[in-house]
């Protein structure tokens, strides 16, 4: 049986309040009793609750009670301890506390020590237990450990966002709140057959590989005692793929070009889905273009590259891998380039998002709005081949030169990443293509002056 002790020093009449309690500070005087406030000092309110005031400012209220269960030496109950809460004129009444508070939770707990006999430090001790072990079980739950794999990846920020958004919208909804190690091979599968269920086999393969490495983690860290994801995406069906569609045939490539420049879309996005064609990088290397990468006087845009083949150049296999390349800008380049930036506000980005300049065009932007065309014989990857196709067979520019802009390394070629790989002939190579698609639109291309002006540009340029 535990009882609640008498005040400690208190005078009566001579309460708490939330006005004196706020007063209080160490080393000067309690606004009451004019007696100067010392470090750690317990000042009493009733029934064995009292404030306790550090030299921080920090006030805690405590209460003292003793036990008849537990004596000291002397056969004497001892005495006991019990913190309520540090104090707050706009207390919350779980942390924090007002005096008003602090007496109802004081009154309460004695209340229970009287009638059922329940010690309340020995209460708060249990609880301090369950509650630990609701946090423990809550940090090896899946949502939990698949977030901190992710952090501990070297991915770019565009590809972690895409994780998170199929962790979110595929795995967390099934699984996001069970502990690791109660996840089995059933769970695994509800999610790949919920992600092939709308014909998403790619995103499949790719969620369950994500899987089995986040499990592979929390098994290496005795989380659980199996991989659930074994033989899965072995066992998953096979994605059908189909290559990009792209246009080689000339006649083909004008309706498409003119397509383009009859297009009705918002500025930033017909501006890039016209430049695609003539500078064929990738898409998501055009939708990420900064203004600080371009210079237009020179006509050259240096491309930071977020990926190599497919890597992230966070990746530590990528390390000896170039990061950038120079990619020429032709005349007509430039020309649009200057014509859309007074519409950018500013922008960091060259295509600035619809919804929000801090973020550029999205990644179905470009497509979509060709679909919308009635543009379907290509896609904006498919320009890449386009210019590949006709650049060798109709100008006969070799493909040391057209590789290294589409930033390819030709086989045996260890120079193809280089920056300014074979710039003089690639500048030359940009300005003839841009003109060829020029005269395309309006009739038959003059093959033989372009030829020739090409000739005659890569030997301006290599004098530059």
């Amino acid at each position: 049986m535990s009882l609640p002790s008498k005040k400690i020093g208190s005078t009566k009449g001579k309460s708490l309040t939330n006005d004196r309690i706020e007063k209080l500070k160490v080393g000067n005087q309690d606004p009451t009793t004019r007696r100067i406030v010392t470090n750690n000092q317990k000042i009493s309110d009733s029934s064995g609750l009292f404030v306790q005031v550090s030299k921080t400012g920090k006030k805690t209220f405590r209460y003292k009670y003793y036990s008849l269960e537990e004596r000291n030496s002397k056969g004497i109950p001892k005495d006991k301890v019990v913190t309520i809460g540090t104090f707050s004129l706009n207390g919350d009444g779980i942390d924090s506390f007002t005096i008003e508070q602090a007496r109802s939770k004081h009154r309460s707990e004695i209340a229970l020590l009287k009638r059922e006999g329940t010690d309340p430090q020995d209460k708060k001790i249990e609880e301090k237990k369950h509650s630990d072990a609701l946090q423990a079980k809550e940090e090896r739950t899946f949502k939990v450990l698949s977030l901190q794999w992710l952090e501990a990846q070297p991915f770019t920020d565009l590809h972690r966002e895409k994780v998170v958004a199929r962790l979110k919208g595929d795995c967390f909804p099934l699984m996001g709140n069970k502990p690791v190690h109660t996840i089995v091979r059933e769970d695994i599968q509800a999610v790949a057959d919920v992600i092939i269920a709308r014909d998403s086999i790619d995103t499949a393969h790719r969620v369950i590989a994500w899987l089995g490495k986040i499990f592979e983690d929390a098994y290496f860290r005795r989380l659980t005692p199996v991989d659930p994801t074994v033989g899965i995406l072995k066992r998953l069906p096979r994605a059908i793929r189909e290559s990009h569609k792209a246009v080689v045939e000339p006649d083909q490539l004008r309706e498409v070009l003119l397509k383009l420049d009859a297009s009705p879309s918002q500025l930033t996005v017909k501006t890039a889905m016209m430049l695609l064609p003539h500078v064929f990088v990738r898409q998501m290397e055009l939708r990420f273009a900064r203004w600080k990468d371009i210079d237009l006087e020179s006509g050259l845009w240096i491309l930071h590259k977020s990926k190599v083949k497919g890597r992230s150049i966070a990746d530590p296999k990528m390390a000896d891998k170039p990061k950038d390349y120079i990619v020429p800008l032709s005349r007509q380049v430039v020309e649009m380039l200057a014509k859309i930036k007074p519409f950018t506000c500013n922008s960091e980005f060259v295509f600035p998002g619809l919804d929000s300049i801090t973020r550029p065009i999205s990644n179905g932007s470009i497509n979509v709005a060709m679909k919308r065309m009635g543009i379907i014989e290509t896609t904006a990857h498919g320009f890449r081949s386009t210019a590949r196709t006709l650049l060798s067979e109709k100008l006969d520019i070799p493909a040391f030169v057209i590789e290294p802009q589409m930033s390819h390394s030709t086989k045996g070629d260890k120079y193809g990443y280089q920056r300014g790989s074979f710039l003089a002939q690639r500048r030359a190579m940009v300005q003839v293509w841009s003109d060829y698609l020029d005269q395309l639109k309006v009739g038959e291309p003059d093959i033989a002056s372009l030829k020739a002006k090409y000739e005659d540009l890569c030997l301006k340029f290599q004098k530059m």
